[in-house]
């Protein structure tokens, strides 16, 4: 799954050194994942039971926010977000995370532009001109005490569409810095333990626990691929995907999931790698 790479050095090439594929931070692809109890499964058999672990994922409870939040129309910025005043509540209401100074736009609030971004992108908030409004969407919102299984379909396209979209953008726009090795990742965050990603800053510039380069130093391109893939593991937690177990946006953390995730990644993923299923 993981990104191949074509810029090996001319030394690497003469010592017929071969950079792998696979992730070099995550357990060997042969490794099984640590796999959710029989208990922890069940709950994908019951549809009330379910729809709660969707409604329990964070980006999928402020979507469901926002689009009660805009209702039938709701005024937006020349950048397409919504207006200062609405950030400024949202966040308030929210108790987000803002720094010592409030946001001056709603792209500067990640809780909020993961949520938005996969409203938009799945057509349930339309933006055009200076407002928002309520569109069609990929998959319709229903309340999940009316309609479990129709809020399930919901929160599910509401996630993939999100990772659908953040791997087709480019990066500056927005877009995945890890590439595959960010849904390699993701297949162990979303295992029943997680994944914690190695502490590369341990020991300082030599950084012991990175792979060695030709000249025996540390190869600077792995510790790169690590820090994209961490890049989009902490955006993802703020974006309320997946959950980060410490406050730090550095290595040395577990980043988790539910069940409900799990499965919006595996699908996902199957759709980018081998495309959709034919007939």
């Amino acid at each position: 799954m993981a990104r191949t790479r074509d810029d090996e050095t001319p030394d690497r090439a003469e010592n017929d050194r071969q950079e792998p594929d696979w992730p070099w931070f995550l357990p060997a692809p042969e490794e099984e994942r640590a796999g959710w109890s029989a208990e922890d499964s069940a709950v994908t058999e019951d549809p009330g039971a379910f729809a709660v672990q969707h409604a329990e994922v964070a980006l999928v409870a402020r979507a469901v926010a926002l689009l009660d939040v805009v209702g039938e129309g709701r005024g937006t910025t020349d950048s397409g977000a919504l207006v200062l005043a609405d950030v400024r509540t949202l966040v308030q209401r929210w108790e987000l995370p803002t720094g010592a100074e409030p946001p001056d736009s709603m792209w500067d609030v990640p809780e909020l532009v993961g949520p938005w971004t996969a409203l938009t992108a799945g057509g349930w908030i339309e933006v055009t001109g200076d407002s928002a409004r309520p569109g069609e969407g990929a998959s319709p919102y229903v309340p999940a005490e009316q309609d479990p299984d129709a809020f399930i379909q919901f929160a599910r396209a509401l996630m993939g569409i999100l990772l659908l979209t953040l791997s087709q953008q480019k990066v500056d726009h927005g877009g995945f810095e890890g590439g595959a090795d960010t849904f390699a990742a993701l297949f162990y965050v979303t295992s029943a333990e997680g994944l914690t990603v190695p502490d590369i800053l341990t020991g300082g510039t030599d950084m012991p626990g990175v792979p060695r380069g030709a000249d025996g130093g540390p190869d600077l391109d792995q510790a790169l691929r690590l820090m994209y893939t961490i890049s989009d593991l902490t955006r993802l937690s703020a974006y309320g995907l997946i959950r980060r177990d410490s406050e730090r946006a550095a290595p040395d953390t577990h980043y988790r999931a539910n069940l409900a995730v799990m499965a919006v990644v595996a699908s996902t993923a199957d759709l980018l790698f081998h495309g959709p299923d034919e007939g």
